[in-house]
């Protein structure tokens, strides 16, 4: 099959609804400090789903837990509240399921980082709605996340499923302004290149 012609088809996305908005609003909207470092975690199933890596995503947070970072996770899908282990600095907001685009879009605006522990994804389309909305994302070099995440341009891949690699990254990531804004744009550029209806049914 090496000379037959093979092309990938993505899923596309409404850029025009998953945009980059006003952070201080988007945090506001949400209770979010403002001063606070941000990261977005998102599954219908919320953390109880293994493919969508909850567990490892708990342990990335015990993790972080170790640093003296301020940080707040907003966490949407099906609500699994959880405890983490000595955490003394880190903030969680459940958000639920979120029906509205508009909403999820604020969401991703709020955060400084999408995370996107996953096992398993076909695509993975939390993290091209993130980046569509200008958020860089950090994810498992595993799957479809591959197809997304342009490593060390429009966010990170961690060698599978190095929760500790995870964890140092974010919080190195976090402390780096310019080159989260840098991610960012770059996140929205792809989108606007590869994921719009336009593009994808062109």
């Amino acid at each position: 099959m090496r000379n037959w012609c093979i092309k990938v088809v993505p899923n596309p996305i409404d850029i025009d609804k998953f945009r980059p908005q006003n952070k201080n609003y988007a945090r506001d909207k949400f209770k979010i400090p403002i001063q606070s470092k941000v990261i977005a975690y998102g599954s219908i199933d919320g953390l109880s789903d293994l493919r969508k890596g909850g567990d490892l995503l708990i342990k990335t947070l015990e993790k972080i837990c170790e640093s003296d970072i301020n940080l707040t996770i907003i966490i949407f899908g099906k609500d699994k509240k959880f405890k983490i282990k000595n955490n003394s600095k880190i903030k969680i907001i459940y958000s639920g399921l979120i029906f509205n685009e508009e909403n999820l879009s604020l969401i991703y605006s709020a955060a400084d980082l999408m995370i996107v522990p996953s096992r398993q994804e076909s695509f993975g389309q939390t993290a091209s709605e993130a980046m569509s909305c200008g958020t860089p994302v950090i994810a498992y070099n595993t799957s479809g996340l591959i197809d997304i995440v342009d490593n060390n341009e429009n966010g990170f891949l961690i060698d599978q499923y190095d929760h500790n690699e995870m964890a140092n990254r974010i919080i190195k990531f976090l402390n780096q302004k310019e080159k989260l804004l840098k991610f960012g744009e770059n996140a929205r550029k792809k989108a606007l290149k590869e994921w719009s209806y336009k593009i994808v049914s062109d």
